[in-house]
């Protein structure tokens, strides 16, 4: 059909051509996989992933046994 347009069309004849991605930011911070020139590193990338979910888990027990405490210390001033 004559009347259909497409994306191509509708774009301006004299529109300056922009980048999909804004340009790359030097003071933003990088990526570690990016730093000291070193190369990626998957068994030590896991190893990390590994390690920090076990400090997470020993956080959250911690948080818990914690505000069970606090729980029951605001029992007791509550029956005093």
């Amino acid at each position: 059909m004559a009347d259909e347009t497409t994306i191509e069309d509708q774009t301006e004849p004299n529109a300056p051509d922009t980048p999909a991605t804004p340009p790359a930011d030097d003071s933003a911070p990088k990526p570690p996989w990016e730093r000291d020139g070193e190369d990626f590193n998957p068994e030590k990338a896991w190893n990390l992933i590994q390690n920090l979910r076990a400090d997470n888990a020993k956080l959250k027990e911690s948080n818990e046994s914690l505000s069970l405490k606090q729980r029951e210390a605001e029992d007791a001033k509550l029956t005093e």
